[in-house]
């Protein structure tokens, strides 16, 4: 748990941006929401989801009347997330014409939404995510040096489940939560279940052990605690479970 340690006295300390990084599935995104001060506003961008011509709605927003099918002003959401925090995930998949932009806003701390006269401050942190380094992509030509040193004041790597110490909390976590999310009791695992958790390589992270323990847990009945053999058949990508009797 240190990654989040860490977090929480990035969180403590107010710390303006952070740039998390980790493999796909490492759990980024609940590093930024462990950075967010509770209650505050807290919004989650895929950078590699949003369409070129959209880059700008989402992130600015837009006054109504601002185009064909602009029927109400909308706020982005560097707008959004004023007050709180605004996480970037996948952020290198911004081409460089947008970090430009970005840049900008991240500097001024304003926005300007689209066909709109006026600039509307904002004081968002901003945590940014991506698997690879982004320094390395800044070296390759692929993202600006200017918004790296901007969006990567501190900088928080995230070791992948199959590197750390703590994957039996984590598998105990998850089940208390699964067990709360089905209306179950909590179900414990057998030493079997455990080894065979830790033969796995965990390609996919903390999410393919979510995804794993879901399995098991529904394939199993209530009063029983989970087994090896609900393990290694939960951990068959392709293997479909019958739900057990209640």
């Amino acid at each position: 748990m240190a990654a989040f340690d860490h977090a929480w006295r990035l969180q403590q300390a107010a710390v303006a941006s952070v740039f998390v990084r980790g493999e796909t599935g490492s759990g980024k995104e609940l590093v930024a929401r462990t950075l967010n001060d509770p209650g505050k506003p807290f919004e989650a961008v895929n950078c590699s989801a949003i369409p070129e011509h959209l880059f700008e709605s989402e992130f600015f927003g837009y006054e109504r009347g601002a185009f064909t099918g602009a029927n109400r002003t909308h706020q982005g959401c560097l707008e959004r997330s004023d007050g709180g925090t605004l996480f970037l995930d996948e952020i290198a998949d911004l081409s460089l014409a947008h970090q430009v932009k970005l840049l900008r806003c991240l500097e001024q701390r304003t926005v300007r939404r689209v066909g709109g006269s006026r600039n509307i401050d904002f004081t968002s942190r901003v945590v940014v995510a991506c698997a690879p380094h982004l320094f390395d992509l800044v070296r390759a030509g692929r993202f600006r040096e200017d918004l790296y040193w901007r969006v990567a004041v501190h900088v928080v790597e995230l070791p992948a489940l199959r590197d750390r110490s703590d994957r039996l909390e984590l598998a105990q976590f998850w089940l208390s939560r699964l067990a709360k999310e089905l209306r179950r009791p909590p179900q414990d695992l057998t030493l079997g279940a455990w080894r065979q958790l830790e033969t796995c390589p965990w390609s996919g992270n903390i999410r393919q052990l979510r995804a794993v323990l879901a399995r098991a847990v529904v394939a199993t009945a209530a009063k029983d605690p989970i087994t090896r053999s609900a393990i290694a058949g939960a951990l068959k990508p392709e293997r479909a479970w019958p739900l057990p009797e209640p």
